[in-house]
């Protein structure tokens, strides 16, 4: 069967979205393709790393190129966010923001001539902007029920649409919901994530390569399994070719 693109995928694949430049770091290619799940096989309950991880990326990418001509090295995109199981806080995006704005004004300072310093240095109303404009890129979608995530997986792509500077999708985790579902349908854990994958694959197939979709997964059964080695090119999950491993911090936090 041929499959046509519509009018709205066929804007959705020539919008240009923001580019994520460096989203994992200076020297560390990022995502190749548009989703990539993030994985880490702590224990169930520690979130730390995981919600560190992506509270990094919602900086790097919301805060903006520059400001008044000093570089912040942002990427002036939007993020939106689907918290499902409510480890990333606004209060903390916010306070991390504030302490990269902040060094990087000092920075700066340090950087000026002494007879400049006081007319072009970033004054703290200036921080203050770019935390403020860089949080108004922030989309929290706070998820508390099976359901509301299902109906909002399925409208991502009218969302994605509707909002062409959002290049970063961010899910917190993505299966946070299954015990809640296998109780009321006897659904298995593989059957649930690839029926919430498909949603996803489907919302975003014909979006921009700019387009990043990440999302965590809970570690339910404290293992590893084969879920992702896809062979098939015809399963819809042939997409999700990648993975991001996450390790616990080393000696100096990283």
């Amino acid at each position: 069967m041929l499959e046509t693109e519509s009018g709205m995928s066929l804007l959705g694949s020539l919008s240009v979205r923001p580019s994520l430049n460096n989203l994992l770091g200076a020297g560390v290619e990022g995502p190749k393709h548009i989703i990539t799940p993030v994985l880490y096989n702590g224990r169930m309950g520690e979130s730390a790393v995981p919600t560190s991880f992506f509270t990094d990326l919602v900086c790097k990418v919301s805060l903006p190129v520059s400001y008044n001509g000093v570089n912040v090295g942002g990427c002036e995109a939007s993020v939106l966010i689907f918290d499902c199981d409510h480890h990333i806080k606004t209060e903390d995006i916010a306070r991390e923001l504030q302490k990269r704005v902040k060094d990087i004004a000092e920075r700066h300072y340090r950087s000026l001539a002494k007879e400049t310093r006081r007319k072009e240095r970033l004054t703290s109303m200036d921080q203050w902007q770019i935390v403020k404009r860089s949080l108004e890129r922030v989309l929290f979608m706070h998820i508390c029920k099976p359901a509301d995530f299902e109906i909002s997986a399925i409208a991502l792509g009218n969302i994605l649409t509707a909002n062409l500077n959002i290049s970063l999708v961010l899910i917190n985790s993505i299966n946070t919901f299954y015990h809640q579902e296998s109780v009321k349908t006897g659904i298995f854990h593989n059957p649930y994530i690839r029926s919430l994958l498909t949603h996803i694959v489907e919302a975003t197939q014909y979006m921009h390569k700019n387009l990043k979709v990440l999302y965590t997964q809970l570690n339910y059964f404290n293992k590893e399994d084969n879920f992702y080695n896809i062979n098939n090119p015809r399963d819809k999950l042939f997409v999700i070719k990648d993975n991001i491993r996450l390790g616990p911090p080393d000696s100096s936090g990283s």
